[in-house]
């Protein structure tokens, strides 16, 4: 093609809303946006606090409860549901 044929294509403003206006109206939309999500999620964590935190902790008992599981698994040579049965039921 050659540089003759090239036509080059501006994009046209809005001679009533200078540029300023549209860019703090987009500002204020994506603050407002950021805000509501931020809420929902709030609440969505609210809602759901009794099914979260028991799955929080329970996967921290794990990472606590795994070296000690993983030593009865190869020093007595138990196997890993037993030792962790047996680490449960003596923590009662």
């Amino acid at each position: 093609m050659t540089p003759e044929r090239v036509v080059r294509i501006e994009p046209s403003r809005d001679q009533d809303a200078p540029a300023g206006d549209v860019r703090r109206l987009s500002g204020i939309r994506s603050g407002a946006l950021t805000v509501l999500a931020v809420l929902a999620v709030v609440m969505v964590l609210k809602i759901a606090e009794a099914m979260i935190v028991p799955i929080v902790l329970s996967v921290l008992l794990s990472y606590a409860l795994d070296p000690i599981v993983e030593f009865v698994v190869t020093e007595i040579q138990v196997l890993t549901a037993m030792a962790v049965s047996w680490w449960i039921l003596d923590s009662r």
